[in-house]
């Protein structure tokens, strides 16, 4: 009995270090302890795991792992954080169900990752695009039809309220991302607390009007409007601050000639 349990046991090991080589199971491979089970009873049939294979497994594995955070990240922006469950996700992912602890301890962690993921792929988009591009291409009707790959403020704010702590803090580290990333194309070279302030206000501003234009129907006049007229005012913001000054110019007060211009005149009426 005892001989039977190990051959069957060492016959199991066997086939999961195959299954998990052949990178057709997509699981974790770090795990020290069954990476020991599959080495002796691959030892037991005269095969040694060679360095190349586990190399190979383990960035099959990091690459199984990428897919699935990259799915998650456009069905989080189409469905929400509790609009798909995760043998929907897994599946859009090419993937069963079983492998997901494989990779993940919870959905959590997988939300965690995934709204990085979103935040980084909006930041590769927008690399170099100036503020009018980048104001343009975020408050126009493209965009509005595209919440799968859009801007996962826009998304997912809303769900990110009802998220725990460890949540919001990632999506908050997301949302200083931009305020940064507005600051950086309003072009100054300081770093005042009024820019910081009109970049803060500029995001409000074009996330506000990206969620309500969602939340009317595409179709609807109304739905355009509020991208247009919200894409007028932060293009006026943006050459409002780019205008030279003009203070002074109009306050009514009669400048006083340079002195040497007051000298000549005076030389000219004697």
């Amino acid at each position: 009995m005892a001989n039977f349990l190990t051959s069957s046991f060492l016959d199991f090991g066997k086939t999961l270090a195959i299954c998990r080589l052949s990178a057709e199971w997509p699981c974790k491979v770090a795990d020290s302890s069954a990476s020991s089970v599959i080495a002796h009873a691959i030892a037991a049939e005269g095969r040694i795991i060679s360095e190349d294979e586990m190399r190979i497994s383990k960035e099959q594995t990091r690459k199984n792992q990428e897919q699935m955070i990259k799915a998650a990240a456009d069905l989080f922006r189409e469905h929400g954080f509790e609009g798909i469950g995760l043998v929907d996700l897994m599946k859009s992912a090419g993937f069963t169900h079983g492998g997901f602890y494989n990779h993940f301890d919870s959905k959590d962690e997988l939300i965690g990752e995934a709204t990085k993921s979103a935040f980084r792929q909006l930041e590769d988009f927008r690399a170099g695009k100036d503020i009018h591009a980048v104001l343009t291409n975020y408050l126009s009707s493209a965009h509005r039809a595209s919440r799968r790959r859009g801007c996962p403020a826009s998304a997912l704010s809303g769900d990110s309220a009802r998220q725990p702590d460890r949540i919001k803090r990632i999506f908050a580290d997301g949302i200083e991302g931009m305020i940064q990333e507005y600051i950086n194309l309003l072009g100054e070279a300081s770093r005042t607390k009024a820019q910081r302030d009109l970049a803060i206000n500029m995001l409000a501003t074009t996330v506000g009007a990206l969620v309500l234009s969602r939340a009317a129907p595409s179709q609807d006049g109304l739905s355009q409007e509020i991208l247009d007229v919200n894409l007028r005012a932060c293009l006026k913001k943006v050459a409002d601050m780019k205008a030279p000054s003009v203070a002074g110019r109009s306050t009514g007060k009669k400048r006083r000639a340079p002195a040497v211009s007051r000298v000549l005149s005076r030389k000219a009426e004697a």
